[in-house]
């Protein structure tokens, strides 16, 4: 019944909607598409990270029952570019859907809130990274594979992945060129501009 509730929501806000059973059976290239998953449990949330490794161009908005700060972060470092509540307004849900198409994240005040208390205002850029995260930067920065770092530090290629993205998400940047460019811009590059 939310399915469809949802997908006339979107219908009616000039979406076309397609509804999929299986979305690791759905190709969707780059035209515009997105991807709104309902998430229960951790296998879930999986599908979210390889279905957005696999499809980088197409957002995916992931829905949960309760949404807490805790689940709206494992959203973001799973991939999902907004998470809501399934017991939101349809049109809430469509505006977190009509952000995620133009590379912005919705997320409720309170959380927002929460989230800017956690980041310090007044420290440098490299403060943001640890030591690990800033070997990880330069590795990349000389031109090294995800696999070639994850095998020099003892991780598998996946986690790897795993801990990258969470080191893009933590300066801001959404993949690998845009952390080099802020690792560059920030001194983190050069052995003077170490973090921590």
């Amino acid at each position: 019944m939310w399915r469809r509730g949802l997908a006339d929501a979107l219908g009616e806000a000039g979406y076309d909607v397609t509804s999929i059973d299986d979305p690791n059976e759905w190709q969707p290239g780059r035209d515009g598409s997105a991807l709104v998953m309902a998430v229960t449990d951790d296998a879930e949330w999986e599908s979210v990270e390889v279905f957005s490794e696999e499809h980088p161009y197409t957002p995916v908005v992931a829905a949960v029952s309760d949404l807490t700060l805790t689940k709206l972060a494992r959203g973001l470092r799973h991939g999902a570019v907004g998470v809501v509540d399934d017991n939101w307004e349809f049109e809430s849900i469509v505006a977190v859907l009509s952000a995620a198409f133009a590379d912005m994240t919705l997320v409720p005040r309170r959380m927002a809130a929460v989230m800017a208390q956690l980041v310090p205002v007044d420290s440098s850029a490299p403060a943001l990274v640890t030591e690990e995260q800033v070997g990880w930067l330069r590795a990349m920065a000389e031109g090294k594979t995800v696999a070639d770092i994850a095998a020099g530090v003892g991780y598998s290629e996946r986690a790897m992945f795993r801990n990258l993205k969470e080191t893009y998400l933590r300066i801001g940047v959404r993949n690998r060129t845009e952390a080099l460019i802020w690792a560059s811009r920030n001194g983190v590059l050069t052995p003077g501009g170490d973090s921590e």
